[in-house]
């Protein structure tokens, strides 16, 4: 009987260890699906962070371009601002030129009138004598009474001592 018994007993210990034996397998089974997820998990976790910092670098770079930009807009600005204002001082140079060329034009085309050419006063055309007096204006060159060219006026920059001029010339002169 005790034989019997323990042959009862063996079997069911060995029916136990089968089914404990089955039951390892499944649990190893498991723990082996288990570390893959961990890897994978882990995996995903190495790439996210990698992903963040890549994000986080571009951030920083587009903010810093971003004020680069804004520095730049603003310097183009008032690049063109002053290249504006470039063009219109050049322009009012050019002008001016246009009309110190046109002066400097009418002034080399005078000549010193000969007195012996001219009876007359060439503005109120009052006849010469020994009374009434030629007078050259000394900006035009051209001959007046002493009415008619009484007045003086700077006429040109190497002399600072006005000179007797003609009514036109004074007008030309001092506007």
């Amino acid at each position: 009987m005790q034989l019997s018994a323990l042959k009862e007993n063996l079997a069911t210990v060995q029916t136990e260890l089968r089914a404990a034996n089955v039951k390892l397998a499944e649990l190893e089974h498991k723990i082996n699906s288990c570390s893959c997820v961990i890897f994978s998990i882990l995996d995903t976790d190495a790439r996210l962070a990698v992903s963040q910092e890549e994000r986080r670098v571009l951030l920083e770079r587009s903010l810093a371009n971003e004020s680069k930009n804004e520095k730049l807009i603003a310097e183009n600005a008032q690049l063109i601002k002053k290249n504006s204002n470039s063009e219109a001082a050049l322009q009012e140079m050019a002008r001016e030129f246009q009309s110190q060329q046109i002066q400097l034009n009418k002034v080399s085309q005078r000549r010193w009138i000969d007195d012996d050419d001219i009876n007359s006063c060439m503005k109120c055309h009052q006849t010469f004598s020994v009374t009434q007096r030629k007078h050259h204006c000394r900006n035009c060159g051209n001959i007046f009474c002493d009415p008619c060219s009484s007045k003086t006026a700077v006429v040109a920059a190497t002399s600072k001592k006005p000179k007797r001029v003609c009514d036109q010339c004074y007008k030309d002169l001092t506007s």
